[in-house]
């Protein structure tokens, strides 16, 4: 071994003198794990913050230097601060890097903020290490003055109404007012064109500080529509429910604006009728209607139809239209409905009228009245002393023809008057004005007929006479009454004798062509009571006569009178029995419609103050008509 060797724990000789060496011999592993390495250093090193949960506001105040928000959070583990961002733009806020303010506790109030605005907030926990995962943005709209900060959403907004509106050059306005609604600092007002659309609106039309707002700006004549809804700190609440409102043109102002709909419509009455080159017309005529600015008029040739139509056939500013351009001898039923500025109100009960099937030209012939009335001689009491009422109100009327019915004790003509045939059915006939037609070839010109009793008894039968006008022109009027009552032999029994009148008129006019050539172009006309009303259901009787060529001249007239009134009074009221749908009269003058020209119609009960005048001289009403006959 030399001299110089190692020696255990670290001694060395030399020579004779043995050496401490101070140097340390480290094995290698060891000197590695003393060494720092990357890894080390990070592991030592301290942790970011943990990420932000939810930030709340929970606070807002309005200065005169600003206003303020107050935002609060969960503590955040790892977090010595936090810094707070604010800005007016949505997207901004993740690019920022220089916080709007930085505070240690977990809340913060930022101030110098401009009132009433939207800001938007995002809180990024911080401590030495760096930045935490920051909370997600949230909006909030700062104060205004005199806005008070809430801890719950407004309470829903009620129902909004247009309380005014007009028109100038510039745009039509409109005029919303509301309740108002509890913990609401302001409201969002949406308008649009769009049913649908004013619930996905994002941004309002207006926003307002109070239960009110005026929109102006708007298309005049167009249909908006409105929705309201409330807003506090927290933010919206429940809108109001949609209203529509059409928007004023320059011609409505000149009606009044309203704040509540049209009362409801009375009855709708037929007051004339024509026919025209493009069609047959009806004219109908109602009572002006509360707080109504116009009228919607819905026309069709159905009940049901009538009352399912939403499309009006066309509207109209006062309580009176005329329907054009319908089908000739076509039943029409027709609604009217109110409206104003707030909406519709209560329409009308369906009222229906037929159209004018055909007329004939006026040429020379001269118009004369006819009248028919049930005098009721025998059923009801008292006739004796309502001669004087029947014979008054025949010289009041001064029809041309009168044909009586139950009239076997009317005996004596009223004065002005002689009797063409007296007995059951009685024809009277104006002096002067008409004259019987003297018998020729011995062919009666004055006669009656009963009829068999097929069914059940037999109605009163017709009685009939040839009639001379002063004018040189002729007429045949048959003067029935066919048998009353609503049983199913009754019925059949009452359809039989109309089949079999008008058989008998056809006969009838035959035979008086054949004896007397004048009388080959004589119009006939029946008149009397005919025991059956439109309004009747199950009963063909008008049926029968109107395919056997015959129209009732109510449905022929050019002007209507008391459609409504029925000419049957039963309890012989002083009030009127009123038939809404259909005027139900039992007593009628029938015409064949290319022959005649109806000029007008009317229920000729006496009447003052809208009740017939009493005493009553029947339990009818009378029927008079005024008409070109050829």
């Amino acid at each position: 071994m030399s001299a110089t060797h190692r020696l255990r724990h670290g001694a060395v000789r030399v020579g004779a003198c043995v050496l401490l060496v101070v140097a340390l011999v480290i094995p290698t592993s060891a000197a590695q794990a003393a060494a720092p390495t990357a890894a080390t250093l990070a592991a030592t090193a301290p942790a970011r913050p943990q990420a932000m949960s939810v930030v709340s506001v929970v606070g807002g105040t309005w200065t005169s230097a600003g206003s303020t928000v107050t935002l609060s959070w969960p503590k955040v583990a790892g977090a010595s601060r936090y810094e707070v961002f604010a800005s007016r733009e949505w997207d901004a806020i993740p690019t920022m890097t220089t916080p709007t303010k930085t505070v240690t506790a977990a809340t913060a109030t930022v101030s110098g903020l401009a009132a009433g605005k939207e800001y938007t907030f995002r809180v990024v926990p911080v401590n030495s290490a760096g930045r935490g995962v920051g909370s997600a943005r949230i909006r909030q709209i700062t104060l205004a003055q005199g806005e008070r900060w809430y801890t719950s959403a407004p309470a829903a907004t009620g129902q909004v109404t247009v309380v005014g509106a007009s028109w100038t050059p510039s745009g039509s306005t409109m005029k919303l007012d509301w309740a108002d609604v509890a913990r609401a600092n302001s409201y969002d007002v949406f308008v649009s064109t769009s049913f649908d659309g004013v619930f996905t609106m994002t941004t309002p039309t207006k926003q307002v500080s109070r239960s009110t707002a005026e929109i102006t700006g708007l298309k005049p004549g167009v249909k908006y529509t409105i929705r309201v809804a409330a807003r506090n700190n927290l933010g919206r609440g429940q809108s109001a429910n949609r209203i529509p409102h059409t928007t004023r043109t320059q011609s409505d102002m000149k009606y009044p604006w309203y704040t509540s709909r049209p009362e409801a419509t009375g009855l709708v009455t037929f007051v004339g009728a024509s026919l025209e080159k493009s069609g047959a017309t009806l004219t109908i005529d109602w009572g002006d209607v509360k707080r109504a600015t116009g009228y919607n008029v819905f026309a069709a040739t159905s009940f049901d139809a009538a009352g399912k139509m939403t499309t009006p056939t066309m509207t109209v500013r006062s309580s009176k239209a005329t329907l054009t351009k319908l089908r000739k001898g076509q039943d029409y039923f027709v609604r009217v409905v109110p409206t104003n500025n707030v909406g519709p109100g209560v329409g009308s009960a369906r009222v229906a009228h037929r159209t004018i099937a055909a007329e004939t030209s006026p040429g020379k012939a001269k118009a004369y009245s006819v009248m028919t009335w049930n005098v009721c001689s025998n059923a009801c009491s008292g006739i004796a002393k309502r001669k004087p009422i029947i014979d008054s109100r025949i010289r009041e009327l001064a029809p041309g023809i009168v044909g009586l019915q139950e009239a076997s004790k009317y005996t004596k003509a009223p004065a002005g008057y002689s009797f063409a045939l007296n007995g059951q059915n009685d024809i009277l006939v104006r002096n002067g004005t008409f004259a019987k037609v003297p018998v020729r070839a011995k062919v009666q010109t004055t006669g009656t007929k009963k009829f068999a009793s097929r069914y059940a008894s037999s109605g009163k039968g017709v009685a009939w006479a040839a009639l001379r006008h002063s004018s040189g022109q002729y007429v045949v009027v048959f003067n029935t009454h066919l048998v009353v009552g609503t049983s199913k032999a009754s019925t059949k029994q009452r359809q039989y004798e109309a089949d079999q009148l008008a058989t008998f008129v056809n006969q009838t006019m035959n035979q008086l062509g054949k004896s007397n050539p004048a009388l080959r172009g004589a119009s006939p006309v029946l008149l009397g009571d005919f025991n059956v009303s439109k309004g009747r259901e199950g009963d063909a009787t008008a049926s029968v006569l109107l395919k056997r060529g015959w129209a009732d001249a109510f449905d022929q007239a050019r002007s209507l009178t008391g459609q409504h009134y029925n000419s049957a009074n039963p309890i012989m009221s002083a009030k009127p029995v009123v038939s809404v749908t259909w005027g139900a009269h039992v007593d009628k003058v029938m015409v064949k419609p290319s022959r005649t020209i109806v000029t007008s119609w009317e229920q000729a009960g006496k009447m003052k103050n809208g009740r017939f005048v009493t005493p009553l001289g029947s339990d009818h009403h009378p029927i008079l008509i005024k008409g070109i006959f050829r």
